[in-house]
């Protein structure tokens, strides 16, 4: 295949897949629109119409030329953008006017149709109800515990330690230490330590976090798998 064949499939290939991304995004850009308002409605449907091939096919016709599918991609794309942009400040607005303290709060107390007063209580039931939960409790608190505890049973090594998990340590295991408190034991064996010989052993861990205070109260490390 010469230079020209090689170049015209090229612009083939290019084309088909401008027409396949113009139609995918013209649908989430109307889906979304669709559910939207106002001048972001407005800009968010018009990105749609820009991205959609057809629209590249008549105005090429009005104007008797080729339009570059790009431009017309990017221009779809910058409506959205822009219609996007007018969204997230009319919810910072609303939110600020409603008395929410994000929006996440406001989207969230929207889609449950509350106020921020009927949203702050069912947010305090909801947190009261997983508070006693020690599954629901110690996934919530995992992410925050686990910074801290890596820390923690980290300086308990006298000598050098290598983490078989990686550099986060993988909890396997979880219990309360104080559930009136709140606080929690989270377990693991994916730590080696080495001794005064220069050999390495795992090591099972506990570490005891209160949430509450975002500190670690307590670690313990025997050599040995979790039983």
């Amino acid at each position: 295949m010469d230079d020209a064949g090689k170049k015209a499939k090229q612009l083939k290939l290019l084309k088909f897949v401008s027409v396949i991304l113009g139609v995918l995004l013209a649908l989430i850009f109307l889906v979304v629109g669709a559910v939207n308002s106002g001048a972001a409605a407005f800009m968010m449907l018009l990105g749609a119409i820009l991205v959609l091939p057809l629209t590249w096919f008549l105005v090429g016709k009005i104007f008797h030329k080729h339009i570059p599918y790009g431009a017309l991609l990017a221009a779809g794309i910058v409506a959205f953008a822009l219609g996007s942009s007018i969204v997230s400040t009319e919810n910072e607005a609303a939110a600020a006017a409603q008395g929410f303290a994000n929006v996440g709060d406001y989207k969230a107390a929207k889609a449950l149709k509350l106020d921020s007063n009927g949203y702050a209580k069912h947010k305090a039931a909801e947190e009261a109800a997983c508070r006693n939960d020690l599954k629901c409790w110690a996934e919530t608190n995992e992410k925050s515990a686990s910074v801290r505890c890596i820390i923690a049973i980290q300086d308990r090594a006298k000598f050098e330690y290598d983490w078989i998990s990686g550099a986060m340590p993988r909890f396997a295991q979880y219990a309360w230490v104080n559930k009136a408190s709140g606080v929690i034991s989270y377990r693991g064996d994916q730590i080696k330590l080495q001794n005064g010989f220069g050999v390495f052993s795992q090591h099972r861990y506990s570490c005891s976090y209160d949430p509450s205070k975002g500190e670690v109260t307590d670690v313990t490390i025997v050599q040995g798998k979790l039983l």
